[in-house]
């Protein structure tokens, strides 16, 4: 294998994402400590938001531009992609102090292919 990114064995599928100004994009986070995550008084569903200014989602109302969730992420009940904002559901709730990966495909920003 070619040393450096990504060492995870993923450039291949990487090389394909990236065909006709696609991408593949981890985003990487982790919660904070606040009770709110545990608390079971609160019964909404956890959402995540992403917004982009420049990169835009590739529109749609299923979670097939969703390409890998790691860290414990938990299952994903919905997900909604317009043109700059993604909105993604979850079956359960994140933890507090954990650290998430998502990667999730999108389409790069004019002149960036």
């Amino acid at each position: 294998t070619k040393p450096g990114y990504p060492a995870d064995g993923t450039e291949p599928l990487r090389q394909k994402q990236m065909a006709c100004g696609r991408a593949q994009t981890r985003f990487i986070f982790k919660t904070s400590d606040l009770p709110d995550y545990t608390d079971t008084s609160i019964s909404a569903a956890m959402q995540l938001r992403f917004e982009f200014t420049k990169a835009s989602f590739i529109k749609g109302g299923t979670c097939e531009n969703v390409l890998e969730a790691t860290g414990n992420f938990p299952a994903i009940s919905a997900c909604q992609f317009s043109s700059k904002e993604a909105k993604i559901t979850l079956l359960t709730r994140l933890q507090p102090n954990s650290r998430y990966s998502l990667t999730i495909k999108l389409l790069l920003p004019e002149g960036r292919v």
